[in-house]
């Protein structure tokens, strides 16, 4: 009697924890659906490349995010109800998103410097374009300006606050414009055709917070001017957090592991207490 009793215990646990690891998984199919999302209507255009790899890449991380948030939704009913075999083929699409996710990685890896150099053309671009292409002229008002990261850099900065606290403000910074001017700094303005015909010391409002439309002066101190460029703060943000970055994606894996071991484990378990019960 006893045996069969600590066979319950073992389910329930397992059940258990994997509910919480579904609830987990849940939302980071969330964040790689908003991730999608925000590459396909944001960053796409800041980047000069390939249209194929630009409209494929923000799909696939969409699908990805949004099949996860399903798989999970589903995987939930399937713990709380312990059907071996619905356990099993959940652990093998886990194992399947894992390599994707992978994949994903190593592509990422592969075209860094592809999408570093895509990103420096396509602000520059921007630059050249302002005032005579309406899209581009938007998308670099848009990076510019509005909320700022301060908040968010002094936060990662501090190595006393938690992994978990850098990690959720790693990911809201995707969310929040940049306040930046121009490439590297401000004074890329002054050589790019609007800067020429506008005059000296004269950059577009979105280069400073309170101003909000016309042209804003670089010798007006009450303006605000933001004068680090948009491409060198992405880049420093990037190279001084890699160790968060590098720990996130660490902390994805170990999470898709204990995922399928306990899909597997659980469904082990399953199928010698259904066993237990025809003895």
């Amino acid at each position: 009697m006893a045996k069969p009793l600590q066979t319950l215990a073992v389910l329930g646990s397992l059940r258990l924890l994997l509910f919480l690891f579904n609830v987990l998984f849940w939302a980071t199919g969330l964040v790689l659906l908003l991730i999608g999302l925000w590459i396909s209507v944001k960053l796409h255009k800041y980047l000069e490349l390939d249209r194929e790899i630009s409209s494929a890449i923000p799909i696939l991380i969409s699908g990805l995010g949004l099949f996860i948030l399903l798989l999970s939704t589903v995987a939930c009913q399937c713990s709380v109800k312990g059907n071996a075999p619905k356990l099993y083929i959940y652990s093998t699409l886990l194992f399947v998103i894992f390599l994707t996710e992978l994949c994903l990685l190593l592509f990422g890896y592969y075209f860094r410097y592809n999408v570093d150099s895509a990103f420096h053309e396509g602000l520059a671009t921007g630059l050249e374009l302002y005032g005579k292409d309406g899209e581009r002229t938007a998308a670099m008002d848009d990076i510019q300006s509005t909320v700022s990261t301060f908040f968010l850099t002094s936060v990662l900065a501090d190595e006393a606050k938690p992994m978990w606290l850098m990690m959720v403000f790693l990911v809201l910074f995707v969310w929040i414009q940049l306040r930046c001017c121009g490439v590297n700094n401000y004074t890329d303005w002054q050589v790019t055709p609007w800067g020429v015909g506008h005059g000296e010391n004269k950059l577009p409002h979105s280069c400073c917070q309170w101003t909000v439309q016309g042209v804003c002066s670089t010798n007006q101190a009450e303006a605000h001017l933001f004068k680090v460029g948009c491409y060198r703060l992405v880049l420093n943000f990037v190279m001084e957090n890699l160790k968060v970055i590098g720990l996130s994606v660490l902390g994805v894996s170990i999470i898709h592991v204990l995922g399928i071991t306990l899909g597997c484990v659980l469904a082990r378990q399953v199928s010698k207490a259904e066993y237990e019960e025809l003895r």
